[in-house]
């Protein structure tokens, strides 16, 4: 369709959304999938604006396409602050939290590997998970026979799963950008840990805002390096308290609601003044005939109170014939 109309749409200015592309494993190898930059690519003389959540996809895009550099922005995600930045911590106990769709990009199989190596490694501990299969269909028994997690099916909003509640946000993906959940946990002051793909690693900065894992794509061999992230964090209550402090700036720093509107402002708005209708001026013979009224009122009030107002009249003159200049 846009490629059909292309010509017609980019009198509208179209903009372009994009988050990462799409990665599909192939055993041990992680494919790009093409169809996105694709798209990009037979259209970039039509788009007008390509806007990211994160800088990491803007810097791959341009390694391919330098030549419209000006068209690639970065405009992090805001996230309602006021909701999270109540100091209310409490030491968390053994419960840990995974909340995302359980689709094959968000690994699930992944998930009941760290569940069963937690088991052996950490039984105490349990895995709290929220979301449901949206895009394709998965067993939710594999799951629900670990004796050491608990499925609360679908979500509608990151306060259901009681963030304060856990030790940490377990989060597995293949690809991403930086998922909104994520930038919510930060804010909620829940340590994330998380695997180094897409902009995950613009937010998750290894032991400085949360624990960020290079994944090898083998399910068991990344899940005993997520729970290695688990242990450390239950036994480093100081690390816990650094990372909390440190996301949370972050998150006030780069996705407030303000900072979010200044970025908005900076990527459209010289567009829209450039593009705005200029105002239409007073008719000149309108405008002289309130100048000259207003004149007429202060000549008659200086004539009856005998006040010398000549140098006043004066002016009024000189604006009178400035205005009417101006207005030519």
């Amino acid at each position: 369709f846009f490629a059909k109309f292309a010509a017609v749409l980019k009198e509208n200015r179209p903009v372009f959304y994009r988050f990462s592309d799409p990665h599909e494993r192939q055993g041990q190898i992680s494919v790009t999938g093409a169809q996105p930059f694709q798209f990009i690519s037979d259209n970039i003389e039509y788009l007008d604006k390509l806007v990211c959540d994160n800088a990491s996809i803007v810097r791959s895009d341009l390694g391919r396409i330098s030549s419209a550099r000006r068209k690639w922005h970065c405009l992090y995600a805001r996230v309602a602050l006021d909701e999270w930045l109540a100091d209310d911590y409490r030491p968390p106990g053994k419960s840990l939290l995974w909340a995302s769709r359980l689709d094959g990009e968000k690994r699930p199989m992944l998930l009941v590997a760290i569940a069963k190596v937690l088991l052996a490694k950490m039984p105490s501990y349990k895995i709290h998970v929220h979301g449901q299969p949206t895009l394709h269909p998965f067993n939710l028994d594999l799951l629900r026979r670990l004796p050491n997690v608990e499925y609360h099916g679908a979500f509608r909003s990151f306060q259901e799963t009681a963030p304060r509640d856990h030790l940490c946000l377990i989060y597995t993906s293949e690809f991403d950008g930086i998922p909104n959940i994520l930038i919510e946990a930060a804010a909620a002051g829940l340590p994330i840990i998380a695997p180094d793909v897409g902009g995950i690693s613009e937010l998750v900065q290894d032991g400085q805002t949360g624990i960020l894992l290079s994944c090898a794509g083998d399910d068991f061999e990344d899940a005993a390096a997520y729970v290695a992230g688990i242990q450390h964090l239950a036994t480093s209550p100081e690390l816990c308290d650094k990372i909390r402090r440190g996301a949370r700036e972050l998150v006030t720093n780069r996705h407030s609601p303000s900072r979010y509107a200044v970025r908005v402002r900076e990527i459209f708005e010289p567009e829209l003044l450039q593009n705005a209708p200029v105002p239409s001026r007073v008719p000149t013979d309108e405008l002289d005939r309130a100048l000259a009224g207003e004149l007429t009122t202060l000549i008659n009030m200086a004539a009856s109170e005998h006040t010398d107002k000549e140098e006043e009249i004066r002016r009024l003159e000189r604006v009178l014939a400035q205005e009417r200049h101006a207005t030519l």
